[in-house]
Order: structure tokens, then sequence, then C-alpha cells
């Protein structure tokens, strides 16, 4: 198991030192360099300081924001997050002339990200913040949705809801949950999401078709749908065969006639609200009685709660040489779901960095779990990732690509698992 944490310990460090850091070509000229190239150079740092500060206070009002859901914050957010938009596109239309003034790769690199403003092409600000509004709208009715299975019994999705669907068996209380959240979300967004995506696409045409073309862009593969394609031909049969095993094992718990003869299965049947991992029916679909990893009841027995599940993902990257949290990680993290139940919350897990360098955290409404242990390691590994590139022009400070860096942290986090009852 060491061995397999080293090999993808390696490939994830092999992606953090990818870039450059900033001293080895933003800041500090050759002697080979030209007049234009030291203005490209002058012109990247300017850039990077002062997005970097314009970006530490959007994060910030954002992170207030998602943690205490108020009119005040939305309308603090929203007005740096125009502040934001307003810099992209003047800092874009400075970049233009200075695109060809240099052969550094580096340079021409970050000048890339600078051009490409995507979807925050829109001039128009009043759109711009019709579009925000919607944001905010949406967002609202998301964070605040609760599913009434009965007329005086109304939970929201973490953790309750989500709990009826990792655990029950009763197909009417699953049905009812999966149906209410779509009821008290989907449904009241709707005409909210049309009118967003109309001016969505709309702000990313200077440069793009539409939204789709826009986050096709991020994988910077020009044969990216054939890829996926590709991909999907190869694992459509294992596939296929899991979705039969799955299927003719869940008609085992529940009648059959609520089974589609088209050979679907019904989604509020798959152990999550949006069907997407199947992990928690195991125990309820494995082919034979052996016991597998699960270590929720050994975590309560030992009285674990939301910080020391943190702190065991901390040990873990600990173990590989990585970095400790940073002491604002522990006070500025939201663990849990504050306790007064007036303050509305996103529950959603997510990790931050606030462009500072002093700052990071992790926001989710832990439960004592297997799966809530598994995403703070999840979590946990962004934050180690974003302490890694903080010396990185504030442009390089995301993940590699898209497609790839998440999974690979994610496969490092499961290793601890297996150590977790290690002598």
């Amino acid at each position: 198991m060491a061995a397999r944490a080293l090999i993808y310990l390696f490939f994830t460090l092999a992606t953090v030192k990818c870039l450059p850091t900033d001293n080895s070509t933003t800041t500090q000229p050759t002697t080979q360099e030209t007049a234009k190239e030291r203005e490209v150079r002058e012109f990247l740092a300017t850039y990077n300081q002062e997005y970097s500060a314009l970006k530490s206070r959007l994060l910030e009002s954002e992170y207030q924001l998602r943690t205490n859901i108020t009119h005040e914050n939305e309308e603090i957010y929203n007005k740096v997050s125009l502040e934001e938009i307003k810099f992209r596109q003047n800092y874009s239309e400075l970049a233009k002339p200075l695109y060809n003034q240099t052969t550094n790769p580096d340079f021409q690199r970050q000048l890339h990200f600078i051009l490409d403003i995507g979807d925050l092409g829109e001039k128009d600000e009043n759109k711009t913040k019709e579009t925000l509004k919607l944001l905010d709208e949406m967002n609202v009715i998301y964070s605040e949705a609760k599913v009434c299975l009965k007329s005086n019994l109304c939970k929201p999705m973490d953790p309750d809801i989500h709990d009826i669907m990792a655990n029950s068996n009763d197909y009417d209380e699953l049905l009812k949950a999966w149906v209410g959240w779509r009821d008290e979300t989907g449904k009241k967004m709707k005409s909210l999401y049309s009118q967003f995506v109309d001016l969505y696409n709309e702000a990313v045409r200077p440069a793009y078709k539409d939204a789709g073309e826009y986050w096709k862009s991020w994988y910077e593969t020009p044969t990216f749908e054939e890829d996926l394609l590709e991909l999907l031909a190869q694992i459509r049969p294992l596939y296929e065969h899991l979705h039969a095993y799955v299927r003719r094992q869940l008609k085992k718990i529940y009648p059959q006639d609520k089974f589609p003869s088209t050979g679907h299965i019904p989604a509020h049947l798959l152990g999550e609200m949006w069907a997407s991992e199947w992990t928690t029916l195991i125990d309820r679909i494995k082919p034979y009685n052996a016991s597998s990893l699960d270590v929720t009841d050994t975590m309560k027995e030992q009285g674990y709660n939301a910080t020391s599940m943190f702190r065991t993902a901390e040990s873990f990257f600990k173990s590989l040489g990585w970095r400790d949290m940073v002491p604002a990680f522990w006070t500025k993290s939201m663990m849990e779901r504050p306790k007064d139940n007036l303050t509305e919350v996103e529950c959603h897990a997510s990790a931050w960095e606030f462009s500072n360098k002093s700052e990071y955290a992790i926001k989710m409404c832990t439960s004592i779990t297997q799966e809530a242990l598994m995403i703070i390691h999840h979590e946990m590994g962004h934050v180690q990732y974003f302490m890694h590139y903080e010396d990185q022009p504030v442009v390089y400070r995301e993940g590699a690509n898209n497609g790839q860096f998440p999974q690979d942290v994610f496969t490092v986090s499961l290793t601890r698992l297996f150590l977790f009852h290690s002598p």
C-alpha cells in the first residue's frame, strides 16, 4: 500500500512542479532580455500583484456568502464580482499588443490566460448584474431547500435527506425524497436557469460559439469529444455488466414491478440523490458475504467528531511529507452545519484558498461516516495543492487539467482508509 501511495504522490508532485515559479521567470529579468520582453515581464508582475489582491477580496466575499447566506453578503460578493469583471476585461485589452512582443513560452502562456476572459466577456453591466442576480437566486433556492417527508417534518439535504438516500430500503420514502428534492430545487429554478443560460452564452460569445465550446476549451485538446467517445466505448462493456448486476440485486430488495421493462434502474434506488456514486449500496448488493471496510462504527466508538476527522486527514498528508494545515485553516473552516439552525449555509463540500498564502479552508457539513472521511481527505488534497502552488503566478493557481488532478488526489486519499486500522 505504501508503494501505491508513493506512485500517486509522484504523479501529483509532478503536476505541481510542471510550471515555473514566480521568481524563475516573471520577476527576474535575464541578460538577453529585450526592451519589449522587459515590458511584458513588468506588465505580468503588475497584473499578478493587482489581480492576486483583488482575487483575495473576491474569494473572501464568496466564502462569507457561502457560509452565511444573507442579502448583505450577497451584495458584497456581487460588488467585488463586478470589479473583477471590469479588471479582467481591461487587462485583456492591455495584453493584446504584448503577446507578439515575446517568445518566452511562460510569458506567452500567462498572456494567453489573461487574454481569454471566458465567461467574463459581457460589456453590458446591466446584463452582468442580472446574471449575478440569477445565480444568487438559484444558490439560495438550492441551499435553503428542505424536503417535507411528512407535513410537519421538513429536512435539509445535509445530512438528513442524504442519509435517507444512502440507507433507506423503503421504496416510497426514497421516491418521495427524490421527487421532493427536485420539486424544491429544479422546478423552482427552471425559469431562472433558462434565463441564465441565455445570458451566459451571450457572455462567452466574443470568443466562443457558446458555453459548451468554452468549457471544452479548458482541456486544450482538439480531439476532446472524440477522446471521450473512445473512452466511453472502452468502459461501456464493463459498465453494462455492472449495471445489469446491480439491477438484478436491487430487484431482490424492491418489487419487480418497480423496474421498467426498458432495463433502466430507477435513480432513487442507487443510494445517492444524483445516482452518480453507488458505493452506499455495497452491503446490500455484494455478491458474497465478505466483510467490507467501513470505519463509521469505529469512529463513533472512538468518539470522533468533525475536528478529529480533519486531524486524521491532516496526519495522512503529513505522513507523505506534506505540510501541516496552516493555523488559519482551523479557525476559518466550516466543518459542521451551524448549530443555531438560523444561519443558512451551503453544505456542499468544497476547498478554498484566498490568494494570500496564509489562509485556506474547507466548507462542509460533516457527519461521522466513512463517506465524510473520504470527502475530507479529498478536499484536503485540494488544500495541499493550493499550498504547493501559492508562489505561482495567479493565472497558474488552478488544477493543471480539469480532468486529472482531483481524481489523483482522491486515489491517494483512499489509501488512508486502509491505514486506518493499521497497528
